[in-house]
């Protein structure tokens, strides 16, 4: 068959001469001309190898399917086949592949004129910005009036040599970039002095960063499942970026490093080769301000089976801790089981928390406190045939939050060995 190609569709040779219609950010729509076979279906393979194809989508008699949790920065390859009931798939139809964009640089995008001279000149600009050290910073002017008009560039009232022209480029930033930066417009009759932008460059926060990552349903709330939900556990990020850390997941740890770029980004990928199971990709953002710190962005593996993109939220360990011994009780969202027990104490920044769940099922974890006393729970269970995982609250020793329960079917000595999925609720101990 011959290639086809319309527009900015890629395409590829084959049966089913599959295009796909890439839309910014992480999904894809992929098309293709339905086989003249009675009952034929479609499969689609994709992966981040060509010839590699580590995850397969049943597009059913669809001539069309929506591909979406594709990680920025990635090049995907996708091939497509057909079957129909009780026979094996046709050979692959031929492969296409998309490089999936990277978030834009950071730009000031500016609004409507908020400064007018008396001859209705007018020039444009507000607003603010953070960045790290080494950003590239544009800023655009939008100027009128009645030409000729000349323009100048000021930071903090004083002038910028050679800076004439509706866009500011910073280049490679350090701390003496901040400031306030306006634009003077000035024509043969008046001279206006646009609104400020402020902008200011910070390091990438420093210091311990402990969150949990887990899927959610349509509606963002917790979809949580075993294979699918775990933590970051300590990672420390350094003053030029770079961190190194744990994944906890089924019940293992594995190693991570990597280094934020000047913008709070990083891609790293976590070898899971010592369990026979597929790497980790993450994908991770550090946002900052002067005093607190997230980590937010994505886990995902791309296994043949069970294939999972898994959200990240991690907080930055805070300086306080408990004053004496939080106890709480974990009451159970059914009246299934009785309530369960829970302590947790701090020392040296690191809190301690052991657990009693309704069932007998024993756990224990060391944490840091977020500063706004947030503690992440994560403990495998059963011998990672279960989970329990939630943000607990301990602001002034008062225990509140939820924690998902989970036990999978097959456990043995489990009064539910069908397994279940229940919420605890933390409360305080009464005395």
């Amino acid at each position: 068959m011959n290639l086809k190609s319309t527009g900015l569709a890629l395409a590829v040779a084959g049966a089913m001469g599959v295009n796909c219609c890439p839309s910014f950010g992480a999904s894809v729509k992929l098309a293709w001309d339905p086989n003249p076979n009675p009952g034929a279906r479609y499969h689609i393979w994709l992966g981040t190898a060509t010839g590699v194809y580590r995850s397969k989508l049943d597009a059913g008699t669809n001539s069309a399917i929506l591909v979406g949790s594709l990680a920025p920065g990635l090049t995907y390859y996708f091939n497509a086949t057909t079957y129909a009931a009780q026979k094996p798939d046709t050979a692959y139809a031929g492969e296409i592949s998309w490089a999936v964009p990277m978030p834009p640089t950071i730009v000031a995008l500016l609004g409507a004129p908020v400064v007018t001279g008396s001859n209705g000149l007018t020039a444009t600009l507000g607003g603010s910005m953070t960045v790290a050290p080494g950003a590239n910073v544009s800023m655009t002017a939008k100027v009128g009036g009645t030409f000729p008009i000349a323009l100048q560039w000021q930071q903090n009232g004083a002038t910028i040599a050679g800076a004439t022209n509706v866009v500011l480029s910073l280049t490679n930033v350090t701390a003496a970039k901040s400031g306030s930066y306006t634009l003077v417009a000035s024509n043969s009759t008046a001279s206006v002095t646009s609104a400020p932008i402020a902008l200011t460059v910070m390091p990438l926060m420093t210091g311990t960063f402990t969150g949990l990552f887990y899927q959610t349903n349509r509606a963002a709330t917790l979809a949580m499942s075993v294979p699918s939900s775990g933590m970051l556990a300590n990672w420390t990020v350094s003053s030029g970026g770079a961190y190194s850390g744990k994944v906890c997941l089924g019940g293992n740890s594995y190693p991570a490093v990597g280094v934020f770029d000047v913008y709070g980004n990083s891609q790293a990928t976590v070898s899971r080769a010592s369990n026979s199971l597929t790497s980790l990709a993450l994908f991770l953002h550090l946002t900052s301000s002067t005093n607190v710190g997230q980590l937010s962005g994505t886990v995902s593996n791309m296994a043949y089976v069970g294939a999972f993109s898994s959200a990240v939220l991690a907080d930055s360990a805070g300086p306080g801790s408990l004053i004496g011994v939080v106890l709480a009780q974990l009451q159970p969202s059914t009246n299934l089981f009785g309530p369960g027990q829970l302590s947790a104490v701090s020392l040296l920044g690191q809190t301690t928390i052991a657990g009693t769940l309704p069932d007998g099922a024993l756990f224990t974890e060391t944490t840091p406190l977020s500063v706004d006393y947030d503690l992440p729970v994560y403990a495998s269970l059963y011998g990672g045939a279960g989970v329990i995982e939630g943000w607990l609250n301990l602001s002034n020793g008062i225990p509140s939050g939820s924690l998902a329960w989970i036990q999978l079917a097959g456990v043995t000595n489990s009064v539910y060995p069908q397994g279940f999925t229940n919420i605890l609720t933390a409360a305080p101990v009464l005395p």
